[in-house]
């Protein structure tokens, strides 16, 4: 006969446990932010003809469902516990959700690095952002990371693109 399993976490909870650490990313040892990014990219392998759109639908619906379940691991008085990387992975999505910048290996490189850089850094208001508590805290800080990460990435892709008629002006065609 099976015998009933007891957890000391309902349905619910483990629902949002689940959610909140990105199918359990965020309980790796070391470095949970970073594999909860890394996990993340792991959407760009759904094969659906526009990406963009998937993944710009994945940022807005795991916003609205990090605002959700962040308050189940951590109320007002806390700040970002380290197993919750539901807000790292929405920060991902949205960076790479834009259709301007490609999705070959170095540009999921250089948008993962610069992320994870502007998300150890924390330049104003990044910074000032974290120190605040709550689930809005939370997931807003990493989302201001992912913006100054996007807003990187697309000058160095514009500027990718630009660099051969930059030298083509200055040099002319010898």
């Amino acid at each position: 006969m099976a015998q009933k399993l007891e957890s000391k976490y309902s349905a619910h909870e483990l629902l949002s446990l689940a959610i909140a650490s990105l199918f359990g990313a965020g309980f790796l040892p070391k470095m949970p932010g970073t594999f909860g990014s890394a996990a993340a990219l792991l959407l760009l392998l759904l094969p659906v003809s526009d990406i963009h759109i998937a993944l710009a639908i994945a940022g807005v619906v795991g916003f609205g469902l990090g605002l959700a379940v962040v308050p189940d691991w951590c109320d007002d008085k806390c700040w970002d516990p380290s197993f919750v990387v539901i807000d790292e992975a929405v920060a991902m999505w949205l960076i790479f959700a834009s259709p301007y910048v490609p999705h070959d290996w170095l540009w999921l490189v250089m948008g993962f690095g610069l992320f994870r850089l502007f998300d150890i850094w924390k330049p104003f208001p990044i910074g000032l952002i974290e120190r605040r508590k709550g689930a809005l805290a939370v997931m807003a800080d990493d989302l201001m990371a992912g913006l100054y990460a996007s807003v990187c990435l697309h000058l160095f892709y514009y500027l990718y693109l630009a660099v051969p008629y930059l030298y083509f002006y200055f040099y002319g065609a010898r």
